[in-house]
């Protein structure tokens, strides 16, 4: 049996599933990365319209670290030694 769904009422007094406001976000913004997870983190924070449509702000994806010459001359050095 599948779980009933919930609809949210905004402040505007408009009637809204989670899935409509996905829907109605992705063809705004012409984004198809936008989750139902975001959409659901937004309607438990909040129930005004503007900030529920507003624009998903992208993050920054998460870069990998430099590693430098001084940076593997000491593994070098690691490994010889604990070869000796």
């Amino acid at each position: 049996m599948s779980r009933p769904i919930q609809i949210y009422t905004l402040t505007d007094g408009t009637e809204w599933t989670a899935r409509q406001i996905l829907m109605r976000l992705r063809s705004r913004w012409k984004q198809k990365e936008i989750a139902i997870h975001l959409v659901r983190g937004r309607l438990l924070k909040h129930r005004c319209p503007d900030k529920i449509f507003a624009k998903p702000s992208l993050t920054k994806p998460r870069t990998k670290l430099t590693i430098t010459e001084k940076d593997i001359d000491r593994e070098m050095m690691k490994l010889a030694l604990r070869n000796i």
